[in-house]
């Protein structure tokens, strides 16, 4: 009777919703495919969590590593809970040109969200594609980093 008192506890307290993150070439607006994508859910304390009791092994479901198919998208499993406010998304596999990495959770659930492309380093270029947002969905605009980007970073 108490298991399943948990299980009804823990069915209520948290809810799976799909967040689609949809990764597009800025100048191309062509989708940028097998693209690496870290996605953290972070709440108020913005990923500075508090280490668990001794003996208690913590696992955050989210926190997760998502690749993009060849339209583009990945897709991110969000064990939503109200503390949860913030979407923070990263990429070692792009150049960086979105000014943005923190996204609302609220926000992208409710109308979806276009990552911004000002204050982008000049290696960037000028964002040429368009594209908007669903409910639940999060677009970026970036370019992909090629093998001589990734020389040039381990030039001091």
């Amino acid at each position: 009777m108490l298991f399943v008192g948990l299980l009804t506890f823990a069915r209520n307290g948290f809810t799976q919703v799909d967040v689609t993150l949809h990764v597009i070439d800025a100048e191309t607006g062509k989708p940028l495919k097998g693209i690496g994508l870290s996605v953290d859910a972070w709440d108020k304390n913005e990923g500075r969590q508090q280490p668990p009791p001794p003996g208690v092994v913590k696992i955050d479901r989210n926190r997760q590593i998502v690749t993009t198919d060849k339209e583009g998208n990945g897709v991110f499993h969000l064990y939503y809970q109200p503390a949860l406010i913030t979407l923070y998304i990263f990429s070692s596999d792009l150049r960086g040109c979105s000014s943005m990495r923190r996204f609302s959770i609220e926000e992208v659930l409710r109308s979806g969200v276009v990552a911004g492309y000002d204050d982008r380093p000049k290696w960037c270029g000028q964002l040429k594609a368009h594209a908007t947002a669903k409910p639940g969905e999060v677009v970026i605009f970036d370019k992909k980093l090629t093998k001589w980007d990734r020389i040039r970073q381990e030039i001091p």
